[in-house]
This record gives C-alpha cells, structure tokens and sequence, in this order.
C-alpha cells in the first residue's frame, strides 16, 4: 500500500473512532425492561429479569446516566398489566417510561443456542416513542457479562467494553450464580428470595450482585422487624386495655387475654410474656373465665420461664400448673415438659462433675498433636474450638464463653475459609453460653458481631443460617424494655434477671 493510502486508511479509522465516540448520551434517567425470551424456554425465564437487572446495575454503578430504580418499575409494569395494554412494544416502553418519569427505556431479547448467547437491546426515547440505537452482540454463555458489557458500550457510545467496578469472571460457576440470581429476582417470597440469593454468593462469592442484593434486602428486612415490633407493642397495649375494660362481655376479655398470649408466643417476646401472664394471674376477673384464663396464664408463664433459661421457675410453674388443672388438654404436653426440665436439671451436675476428666484427656492428646507437621496450624486450631466446645457441652458456660472469646479473636482475621467456619461456629457457642447464664443482651451482641462477619465474607454465605437459628432462639424483646415494675415469682417472691432459675 502507497503512503497516500496508509494515511486515508488511517484517516478512515479516526474517523470511525471519533463518530463511535460523537454519539449522543442517552437522555437520563433510563429504565431498563425485562428482556423477552425468544427461545420460549420456560427454563431460561431466569434470564428475563437477571439480564435487566445486572444491566441496570452497570448503568447505576457507571455514574454516566440516572436509572429508574427496579421496584418502581415494577410498580409500573404490574399496573400496564392490569390494564391490558395493547400496542408496539415500543410505545409500550415509552407509557411504562412515563409512568415511572423516564427519558429513555432500553428494551431487549436473548436467545441462548447450545452455549452462545445472543443479546438484542434497542434504546426508546420515550417522548416520542422513537427507537434512538440498537445493538447487538453474541457470544458464550460464560461471557455474559463481558458481552453485556460490550452491548451496553454500543448503545451508550463510549467504545470502552470494561465496567470500571466489576472484575469480570467466567465460567459454570458463574452462570450457575446468574441463574441463582435470576430465580430470586423472579421470587414473591422474602424468604426464598433470601435463601437463593445466599445460594448465589455460595455458588460465586465474587458475584457482586447477590452480594448487593443481599445486603439491601436483608437491611429492609431488618426494617419489617422493627416496624413489626412497634405494630405488636401497639397492639398488646390495645388487648391490655380490653382486659380491664368492665364494660365488655366476659368472653370479649377472656379473647382478649388468650390473643396476648399468642401474640408473644408467635413474636418469641418471653419478657413480654412473662410480665403479661403474672399481671393477668394476679387480675380479678369475671368467674365465666377466670378459671381458662388462669390456665392460659400459668401454661403461658411455664413457656415464658423455659424460654429464658430459668428453668427451676419453669418447673415450679409445670408442676403448679399440673396440680391446678389435672383435667386441662394441655396436661399431656406439661407433663413431658416437666420431665424434660427434671433431666436437663440433672444433667448439668453430672456433667460438670466430668469436665475436668474430659478436659484434662483433650489437654494430655493436643500436646502430641501440637508437634511440628504440615498441618500444624490447622490442628492448633481445631484443638482450640475443642476446648472452646467441650466446656460449653459440659455445661461450664462462663469457661466456655471465655476460651470461645479468645479463639474468636485469634482467628477471626484469617483468610481461610474452613477458620472463618470456625469462628462462627465459637461466635454460636458464644451466644448460647451467654444465653444459658440469662445474659440475653450480651447474647444479642455476639449476634450482631456473627451476622456482620457472615456478611463481610461472601465466602461463608452459607453460615447465615446459624445467624437465623440463633435469632430464633433468643427472645426478640429484653428485660428492660419490657418490665416497668419486677414481677412476682411463682411462689409470691421477686423473680430477678441471674437469679431465679437461671443456671449458671
């Protein structure tokens, strides 16, 4: 080739180059619609929303354009549906546009062949209904992402096919994550969605938008709680008053107090309950159901008292209660909690009594294993949650709550995966030792500290299930918050936080 033709041929690319580079930004903010599958695959439905949304993602997490946020489109869409809209599906685009006050909406297809994937996008301006751009691009399944990168370059005109904020990666691992994430996106069920979201970073740790995802659903569900809560303590103050409402029917007052008692139970308020069912023991009311209701009252209180670890009190209570009313239908139930309680009571002394044997055998074997080996570190450790478990099994909760502690603060900052394990494991033990000792708040402490840890490591996502069954098994109100005056024991003393049935 001539000079003269390797300078036009150089001219001819600068110019691509700069009418690439001179195509105008899109209008903002922009809503991104589901992607319509072309394959017709029920089992690629998943594909729909996870395209949209990861897209939307990158355009929010770019800052070059603002975005219509993915529950306010859906607000929109739900509405377009009820109303049978009829039309192109661009002037569809361009009403769900309006409605949500968008500037431009970005519509699509996919069509999966084997293991390539063909992406389809088309940009709308929604004032006029007029398609602005498209673009289209093609490639391996496991490159998804990259080839969305490289469509939302072409649409938006920036010629660079890289998101600044995500490493990309590829692979099985990380279309089975998108799948993952696809199928929550697609769920009515906080739960479920939850759980396939911990799938997702389980499956890929470094799939970002679960990650995301995860986190902003689980702030809001830490919000329903909380407005949960205010909701209950709203109602419970509303039956109260019924129950000291002379005017009402004796029936509408002994409902009133049944309902109070489901209403902790179900909300695992066992300082609640407690106080509740003392003050409604204690309450003159009607003959017509003061017999059920003081039924009522003392099976709740025994639920209450083993809730919270006093178990001495609940047995008091399950034996109070057995000799009040041998005819109740709750007796059967009773009287296998009262056998419970007797051997669990039983069963501390005894254990405790073998504790330092145990110990002392653990101690004589780690010093063997403790001698220099490849895996010295990972044996060091074990031994360490060894004692940390043992002591807590043998019912030594305050030992046990000291040499968890310390192992959680010698390992907590290793990369391993198989430690970060560990450590949630002492972080559980942690939590019921306190729990067992009646130190609830404490416990609830190292809860929060558990449930932070789960989260700061996408690859123990898996965990989290630890964070919910030990929620599960604390009360969800305190003693301070729910006790304005100390109640009445059940044999007519003061019953005290640390004292009365709880075991230490």
């Amino acid at each position: 080739m001539s000079g003269v033709g390797r300078v036009m041929g150089l001219l001819l690319v600068l110019l691509a180059a700069e009418t690439r580079a001179a195509k105008p930004v899109t209008e903002g903010p922009v809503a991104v619609l589901p992607f319509k599958n072309l394959n017709q695959d029920a089992t690629l439905e998943w594909m729909r929303l996870g395209i949209a949304e990861t897209l939307l993602s990158d355009l929010r997490a770019s800052g070059r354009v603002q975005v219509v946020e993915r529950e306010q489109l859906g607000h929109a869409l739900a509405e377009l549906a009820l109303q049978e809209a009829r039309g192109t599906e661009e002037s569809t685009a361009a009403r769900v546009g309006r409605m949500v006050g968008a500037r431009t909406v970005l519509l699509g297809s996919f069509q999966r062949a084997g293991n390539q994937l063909r992406l389809n996008a088309r940009l709308v301006a929604v004032e006029t209904g007029v398609v602005l751009d498209t673009a289209k691009v093609t490639g391996e399944l496991e490159r998804v992402f990259a080839l969305q990168d490289d469509l939302v370059a072409r649409l938006l005109g920036t010629g660079d096919t890289k998101a600044p904020r995500r490493q990309r990666r590829t692979g099985p691992r990380v279309v089975k994550a998108y799948e993952l994430y696809g199928r929550a996106l697609a769920s009515v069920s906080e739960t479920e969605r939850v759980a396939l979201l911990r799938e997702a970073v389980k499956a890929e740790p470094d799939f970002t938008y679960a990650r995301e995802d995860l986190v902003r659903l689980e702030a809001r569900l830490r919000e329903y709680r909380r407005a949960a809560a205010a909701a209950r303590e709203e109602r419970r103050s509303r039956l109260l008053a019924m129950l000291g409402d002379e005017s009402l029917t004796p029936e509408e007052r002994g409902n009133a107090a049944f309902q109070l008692f489901v209403l902790h139970k179900h909300a695992r308020s066992w300082w609640g309950l407690r106080r509740d069912a003392e003050r409604i023991r204690g309450m003159t009311l009607p003959e017509r159901i003061s017999t059920s209701v003081r039924e009522q009252a003392l099976e709740s209180l025994a639920s209450a008292h083993r809730e919270l670890r006093q178990r001495e009190a609940a047995l008091q209570v399950t034996e109070r209660f057995l000799r009040e009313f041998p005819g109740s239908a709750h007796t059967v139930g009773m009287e296998l909690q009262a056998n419970r309680l007797i051997a669990e009571l039983r069963e501390r002394p005894a254990g405790r009594a073998t504790a330092a044997r145990v110990i002392a055998e653990k101690d004589a074997w780690s010093t063997q294993a403790r001698q220099p080996s490849p895996k010295q570190a990972y044996w060091i450790r074990k031994l360490e949650l060894d004692h940390c478990t043992l002591r807590w099994d043998h019912f030594l909760f305050e030992e046990a709550r000291r040499v968890c502690r310390s192992f959680i603060e010698s390992w907590r900052h290793h990369d391993d995966t198989d430690a970060r394990v560990d450590v949630c494991i002492a972080l559980m033990k942690e939590i019921t030792a306190l729990a067992e000792m009646g130190r609830f708040t404490e416990a609830n402490a190292s809860l929060e500290e558990l449930e932070s840890f789960v989260d700061a490591h996408p690859d123990i996502a898996s965990q989290r299930n630890l964070v919910e069954g030990a929620r599960n098994s604390l009360p969800s109100d305190d003693e301070e918050a729910t006790a304005p005056g100390t109640p009445e024991g059940p044999s007519g003393g003061a019953v005290r936080a640390g004292s009365n049935g709880k075991d230490r």
